[in-house]
């Protein structure tokens, strides 16, 4: 029964590469969004962001929710909400960024979190 679910993520990692050779970071930093659930039955949500939004599909399985967004471009998007590990209400979460383009080098991270539903 859930409609709503601000996330909030405080660190992350993220991947650059010199040739072939994987060049990883990590750092924290403040960000959110928030997802709203516009159909269950059709596992369909809206990624709402400071500054835009987006649709995305829902997968539910046992372990969690996963929130599915392609870009434009074709990039993908996963947060992951999962059911066990997390306390006060507030479920641990992941949002991976798989981030590239024609004529760059890819730019993959994760971050890490928490989400936690919105009461109406």
């Amino acid at each position: 029964a859930v409609s709503n679910l601000k996330c909030s993520f405080s660190s992350f990692a993220v991947n650059g590469w010199t040739d072939v050779t994987p060049n990883t970071v990590t750092s924290s930093e403040e960000f959110g969004f928030e997802i709203v659930v516009t159909n269950m039955k059709k596992a369909k949500a809206r990624i709402v962001g400071a500054n835009a939004s987006a649709e995305a599909a829902i997968v539910l399985t046992p372990t969690g929710m996963n929130v599915i967004e392609q870009t434009p471009i074709g990039n993908l998007m996963l947060t992951t909400i999962f059911t066990t590990g997390g306390q006060d209400g507030k479920f641990l979460a992941t949002h991976s960024r798989h981030v590239g383009d024609t004529k760059t080098v890819p730019s993959p991270s994760q971050h890490y979190g928490y989400c936690q539903v919105v009461k109406p």
